[in-house]
């Protein structure tokens, strides 16, 4: 049976702020709103969830899921699963305060459509826009096993030897907070040093990864997962680089456990990087997949 969890509708209505008990993760990408307000929501990003210099990436779109899914449960009447998110960044977003404005645009048909803004405060006090998300629900819990990918996990059993990589990702990216949070077990066959000492071109990581607290997978967390491995060219420093724009194919509700990944990264002309990770649950299925295009800060803000 697939696993559902509440995560995703669990938003804090009218002022009240997220409960201290819980998944750090849930407390952190929750939101608040007045119960007079359509569309509007409140965010609060902390330092704990930094990637080099703003939030990580896949933390803000799991932000913005939160938002357009009770959007168009409201709008729609349905309760229904983030399909296809794609996500365009404009500038890092802070710790601090965010204003999170999230509209149904199409809901005939069986995909509802909709689109969410993230928006803080930048120097001398000035409105910017962070983010701009357009995402594409549907119901999952539709799906058969005979629908689903046939993409197969790579056939790497997590062996009890396997040693948690946490430690050797944040020194190699020490900015990067958010590591913090997560147990990351990388193929010894497939480790940070192969991938990313082997030159230009392309370069694969695989390992296990899940919520350092515990928590089960589902679909927030799978946005995180599409984001969780500090990006890097083939050459200085991990983490270096920031999002520019992050696509999110959700192909169904995780299993409880472990999740699976394969990045591969591929250096492109101009300095850029491209990744494409693809996570599969605890049981093997393909859950997610997605593709980014990342720069160095130099280069956003030059």
């Amino acid at each position: 049976m697939s696993h559902r969890g509440p995560y995703l509708f669990s938003v804090t209505g009218g002022d009240s702020t997220a409960s201290a008990k819980g998944s750090a993760f849930d407390r952190d990408t929750s939101l608040s709103w007045h119960p007079a307000i359509r569309c509007f929501y409140r965010a609060r990003f902390t330092d704990g969830w930094s990637m080099g210099p703003g939030i990580n990436s896949g933390v803000l779109l799991a932000t913005a899921a939160r938002a357009l899914a009770r959007e168009i449960r409201l709008s729609s009447g349905r309760r229904l699963d983030p399909l296809s998110l794609n996500a365009y960044y404009f500038t890092p977003a802070m710790a601090g305060a965010a204003v999170v404005h999230a509209e149904a645009l199409k809901l005939d048909g069986l995909v509802p459509t909709g689109e969410v803004t993230l928006r803080q405060s930048g120097p001398y006090g000035k409105d910017r826009e962070v983010l701009r998300v357009l995402g594409t629900f549907g119901d999952l819990t539709t799906s058969t096993d005979g629908s689903r990918s046939t993409l197969s996990a790579p056939a790497t059993a997590k062996s009890a030897q396997w040693v948690n990589s946490r430690g050797a990702l944040l020194s190699r990216s020490p900015h990067a907070s958010y590591l913090h949070h997560l147990d990351v077990y990388l193929d010894p066959e497939h480790t940070w040093r192969k991938a990313y000492n082997g030159g230009p071109g392309s370069r694969v990581l695989r390992g296990w990864i899940r919520l350092s607290d515990g928590r089960d997978p589902d679909l927030l967390m799978l946005l995180l997962a599409c984001d969780a491995i500090p990006s890097s060219r083939s050459s200085g420093p991990a983490g270096a680089l920031c999002a520019l724009q992050l696509s999110v194919h959700v192909h169904g509700h995780p299993e409880p456990g472990f999740l699976q990944f394969r990045l591969t990264s591929t250096d492109l002309p101009g300095g850029y990087v491209k990744e494409d990770a693809d996570i599969w649950d605890s049981t093997g299925h393909l859950v997610a997949r997605s593709q980014k295009l990342a720069a160095s800060p130099r280069m956003i803000h030059s």
